[in-house]
């Protein structure tokens, strides 16, 4: 996360921005703590504990649905729009998520 953390840094200074120009309001401290903290650990936390109760490969099925989790979070809470094309997205992550579970508990059950 370092490494990755540097690197936006870096490619955010290559294209001309600068700390200096950062506007540190107190929304923005919130906001930054929030989730560094509630989202950043509490993601981590809920992650490991699902791979301790359902396992490795379920959970990892579990990123496949991200997208539509954030589309949805951002209608409801947002009010941002649903378009035919993000509708058809998430058909499409729920259908590979259903298709891959199904193929992974036929793996498991045939050793």
């Amino acid at each position: 996360m370092a490494l990755g953390g540097l690197g936006i840094y870096a490619t955010s200074f290559l294209a001309g921005e600068r700390a200096s120009d950062i506007v540190w309001t107190q929304s923005a401290i919130v906001s930054l703590l929030y989730l560094g903290t509630a989202v950043s650990v509490g993601g981590y936390v809920l992650y490991f504990e699902l791979i301790r109760r359902i396992g490795s490969n379920r959970t990892t099925l579990l990123a496949y649905l991200d997208p539509v989790i954030a589309g949805v979070a951002g209608f409801l809470l947002l009010g941002e729009g649903l378009e035919l094309h993000t509708v058809a997205g998430f058909v499409v992550c729920l259908g590979f998520t259903i298709i891959e579970h199904r193929a992974i508990r036929k793996w498991i059950s045939s050793r």
